[in-house]
């Protein structure tokens, strides 16, 4: 429920899914605010912040860090939570000693899950998707170093040792280091279930597609209109209808300047 990271944000937007909520489209452009999408989106946020109010969540998840859900689910002070990572599981995927046998133990009694919930229509629900970039900016001075790095870094041997210095958290772009034994092992339940949605149909990577969407990121959006019902009072339709002018405000920025 915080604004602090973007678990908040991969959460809700699986609720906007599951009520088929659209920002915009390639043939209509903003639909937010249109009627169906303007009440499915107080639907969500009535839906959402009911979560908080009936005590299913913790009181301080509205103040939790970008690792908080990360820390109360090892603590157990929470029974499961949405993750972008597998940075919950591989925390506790240590080296063999007798020192890291509790670790090894949480490792397994941990679950990752693969399969997702129907939308309220009976279809499938997506999976989000975040694809990390690299954004190099040109400069007189040191362009050809930065060029000669991105190489380095982008070759497949080099890649790989990326994702294993993140201990797996993260998976790879390139598909042939998908036969990494860290992601071929059958056993492990984690690596197993991450490669069945990997595999599965995902959201559109709309941050990509135009500007609004990077910004109702950046500026942490949702996380602002749920915080505007729980902590200033404000009702869903309040919430949204400020978030959907906010919205509005940055499309028409960025196609004036198109």
């Amino acid at each position: 429920m915080s604004a602090n990271g973007f678990d908040t944000i991969a959460a809700f937007e699986l609720f906007l899914d599951a009520h088929n909520v659209a920002i915009a489209t390639h043939a209509q452009g903003l639909v937010i605010a249109d009627a169906s999408n303007r009440k499915n989106l107080i639907n969500v946020l009535t839906e959402f912040v009911e979560f908080y109010r009936q005590g299913y969540v913790p009181p301080d998840t509205i103040e939790w860090s970008g690792s908080g859900n990360n820390i109360a689910f090892l603590n157990r002070k929470i029974l499961m939570t949405l993750n972008m990572t597998l940075s919950i599981p591989r925390s506790q995927k240590l080296e063999n000693s007798q020192y890291n046998r509790n670790a090894a133990q949480r490792y397994r009694n941990i679950g990752t899950l693969a399969d997702y919930p129907q939308k309220l229509d009976g279809t499938t629900l997506q999976a989000p998707r975040v694809l990390n970039q690299i954004i190099a900016l040109k400069h007189q001075r040191q362009s050809q170093q930065t060029w000669e790095f991105l190489q380095y870094l982008l070759k497949p041997d080099n890649l790989q040792r990326l994702v294993n210095g993140f201990n797996g958290r993260i998976l790879p772009t390139m598909p042939q280091l998908l036969n990494n034994p860290l992601w071929q092992d059958t056993s492990d339940p984690h690596s197993t279930a991450d490669l069945a949605i990997y595999n599965r149909s995902r959201l559109p990577e709309d941050d990509k597609l135009h500007p609004v969407f990077s910004q109702i990121y950046m500026q942490q959006l949702w996380a602002q209109i749920i915080q505007k019902t729980l902590k200033n009072q404000a009702s869903p339709t309040q919430a949204a209808d400020w978030g959907i002018r906010q919205i509005r405000k940055i499309w028409e920025r960025f196609e004036n300047k198109l």
